[in-house]
């Protein structure tokens, strides 16, 4: 969960009319929040391999991989929230990879999880009985079990290249609706 909450305001505050201040600056918050969740999908898809539409609205029949949680009672909290647990390979466009004659096993599987990054992984592509489709990994030599390969969600976006600029972009946001809400009700700090 990426939280993000508004202090060091308290001398802003003292000066301004509270009931303006505080309606000012839960609005900016809101819109804050609600363009923080755009921006990390936008930051996520151009470092992965995914669309900001799968990031916002997940696979078909799952939950999202980010959404934005509720702001708090104070109105100045809130927070990301990024989905448990992994994203299968396929939806990063994993290809399969032709097996040659000369060796006759399994090819490859290439699949590109950072955007201009292709890997190729000693994996195979099967659909499961009730329809689900992944890259799955032998456990043993044996023919089962076998492990789905995933990529985790949380190290996705809490990746320094994606914090870093998510942040700053916050804050920036946080500071013009402010002064903006506060130009709309004719305060000028």
């Amino acid at each position: 969960m990426f939280n993000i909450k508004m202090t060091g305001q308290k001398e802003l505050q003292s000066v301004l009319d509270p009931k303006k201040y505080v309606a000012a600056a839960r609005t900016a918050y809101a819109e804050a929040h609600a363009n923080s969740l755009l921006q990390a999908s936008t930051l996520l898809s151009s470092r992965y391999n995914l669309t900001p539409q799968f990031l916002l609205s997940g696979s078909t029949g799952s939950k999202p991989i980010i959404q934005a949680s509720q702001i708090g009672s104070d109105g100045l909290s809130g927070s990301i929230k990024v989905k448990r647990g992994g994203i299968s390979l396929v939806y990063f466009g994993a290809m399969a990879e032709r097996a040659t004659a000369k060796k006759r096993k399994l090819g490859n599987v290439k699949v590109q999880i950072k955007r201009g990054k292709t890997t190729a992984l000693k994996q195979f592509i099967a659909t499961m009985p009730s329809g689900h489709t992944g890259i799955f990994r032998r456990a043993t030599k044996r023919r089962l079990p076998i492990i789905e390969s995933a990529v985790s969600a949380s190290s996705m976006f809490f990746n320094p290249q994606v914090v870093k600029p998510l942040t700053t972009l916050f804050v920036s946001d946080i500071r013009r609706n402010f002064s903006q809400q506060l130009q709309k009700q004719g305060v000028t700090p």
